[in-house]
């Protein structure tokens, strides 16, 4: 087991409120302490994605946690309170690789889903790849036809709505306003979603999918490793850098890289170090976003100014309209987010679980070092 591992594990304790069988929303540290908030709605997911790490840890043969007690308490004390298409999709995976006895009755709900396509159509991206993913882990366990079936028509579904082959990038969501933007976290879960559907069924189409779309990602790479946050999907081309995620530095990006690296794709290695390396100093800021005494990471770095959701669109229609692509600012005019989210860990079990190719991060080697001086307070 990786420090990473167990150092991840460690904060997701502390992130964890055994009352409500949640884990955080938000958990900031104050005076050497976790404080943490849970009355949010985005708290299911979260803990529905931690659920998944946790599991897959264990998999790997590292029992951090009594992953089976976890997952009877939250079905029990929250499992009624799961609303959103993407969450039932990935409860899906979660209950199939546990074998749980609510697994086929979890797989008609989200098969409820797919066969409305006007309902379908009206999800994001997000929604639609999480249900894909689940769906996909359903069939791979229970070699059904009526699951394959399930699985085939929601693939198809995607590809043709939700994807454009001109520039190999996904669309966000079929509304009119959102349709040509996509954020990093979107790409990531349809690149996820087409690697396992090619995987389990032998998909070539799948498959060429998945390998041109990483291509794609590792020449939109920034020059310090930084993924950035909003693409344009008619010219697969950055229309926004920021924020740029620390859960993306060290876990959703190796959720395509990871399977690209395994399969052999060139330039992969270069960009999981560049990815990591990130948060360890090499960066806008030329700060350590993931520390020590007490483990934490940082999450994310982001503009000074206030009101960026709706200025991000804005600027973005606008650096679409003139064709020309956004470009990182400098460290005057940026900040440190100090707060951690639950997934963000949820993720690092999950995508790091049983790997062991890359010691530097999964060791944690940056934390034996003297840090780099720190260029602002944090925030």
């Amino acid at each position: 087991m990786s420090l990473l591992i167990e150092l991840s594990s460690d904060l997701l304790k502390a992130m964890y409120n055994d009352k409500l069988a949640l884990f955080s929303y938000s958990t900031r540290i104050s005076n050497g302490r976790y404080i943490s908030e849970y009355d949010h709605p985005l708290a299911m997911r979260y803990s529905i994605n931690t659920l998944a790490g946790i599991q897959l840890v264990e998999k790997h043969g590292a029992r951090l946690w009594d992953f089976d007690f976890l997952l009877e308490e939250f079905l029990k004390k929250q499992g009624q309170n799961v609303d959103k298409a993407s969450d039932h999709g990935f409860l899906l995976s979660v209950l199939t690789e546990a074998r749980h006895d609510r697994a086929n009755a979890q797989f008609q709900q989200v098969k409820s889903i797919v066969e409305n396509k006007e309902y379908f159509l009206k999800l994001t991206l997000q929604d639609v790849c999480w249900i894909l993913s689940g769906l996909v882990s359903h069939a791979r366990e229970t070699q059904d036809c009526e699951v394959k079936s399930t699985v085939q028509k929601a693939f198809r579904l995607i590809i043709k709505h939700f994807y454009n082959p001109d520039t190999l990038l996904p669309h966000h969501s079929l509304q009119f306003y959102r349709r040509r933007f996509v954020s990093f976290g979107g790409i990531t879960y349809f690149l996820k979603a087409m690697a396992e559907y090619s995987l389990v069924f032998g998909d070539e189409y799948a498959r060429t999918l998945f390998s041109e779309g990483v291509r794609l990602m590792l020449d939109l790479q920034g020059p310090q490793g930084e993924w950035a946050w909003f693409y344009d999907t008619n010219r697969a081309r950055i229309v926004d850098w920021y924020e740029v995620y620390s859960v993306h530095q060290e876990a959703m990006a190796m959720l395509f890289l990871l399977p690209a690296y395994d399969m052999g794709i060139v330039g992969v290695e270069t960009a999981i170090i560049k990815s990591y390396q990130w948060l360890f100093g090499n960066n806008e800021l030329s700060t350590p976003m993931m520390v020590d005494q007490p483990f934490f990471s940082y999450r994310s770095i982001r503009r000074k100014k206030a009101y960026e959701r709706g200025k991000r669109y804005v600027r973005s229609m606008l650096l679409s309209s003139l064709g020309l692509p956004a470009r990182p600012l400098k460290a005057d005019a940026l900040e440190i987010n100090t707060e951690c989210r639950s997934y963000e860990m949820g993720w690092t079990l999950y995508a790091w679980a049983g790997r062991n190719e890359f010691p530097e991060f999964t060791e944690l080697h940056a934390f034996s070092r003297p840090k780099p001086k720190q260029a602002m307070a944090l925030l």
